[in-house]
């Protein structure tokens, strides 16, 4: 299945939109320095994916319309979700605090815009084919650019 040539640029705009979301959400996650040194890195990281788990769980309750016992009819390998979320959180808290907010997110970044457009390429997980052209290698090749430039003293 091919991506529609044209769409609605609303889900750009949106998805820009939550990037400074993503910032301040590590800033304050790696600098809450209290939290960590009383419980821990890991037991932090526990807490803060309980609170989203709270959160969800209301917004689940009151806004949610699907069927969520449907889960036990998909493949167990797209649960995983949850398992990549939590070494990610580890990961930013490790990271953030030795090379600051902006180097640890352009490497986030650039590692998931690169395994995004092979996903994208061959349509992989049964998601919609987006073949990669020049332009795209050419933006992927500039995001690298601008992880080695943030990061080079």
């Amino acid at each position: 299945m091919d991506i529609k040539k044209e769409h609605n640029h609303c889900e750009v705009i949106i998805s820009v939109a939550c990037g400074p979301r993503w910032d301040y959400h590590c800033h304050t996650r790696t600098n809450q320095w209290w939290i960590r040194k009383k419980v821990g890195i890991i037991e932090a990281s526990f807490i803060s994916f309980a609170i989203g788990t709270l959160a969800l769980l209301f917004i689940v309750l009151f806004a949610g319309n699907g069927n969520i016992s449907a889960v036990a009819t998909v493949p167990k390998w797209q649960l995983i979700g949850g398992l990549l979320g939590a070494i990610y959180v580890i990961v930013i808290i490790l990271v953030i605090p030795q090379i600051g907010v902006a180097p640890a997110l352009v490497g986030v970044i650039a590692g998931q815009i690169l395994i995004g457009a092979v996903i994208d390429h061959f349509g992989l997980f049964g998601g919609v084919r987006i073949p990669l052209d020049a332009k795209k290698v050419a933006g992927i090749c500039l995001l690298f650019v601008s992880l080695y430039l943030i990061n080079h003293k």
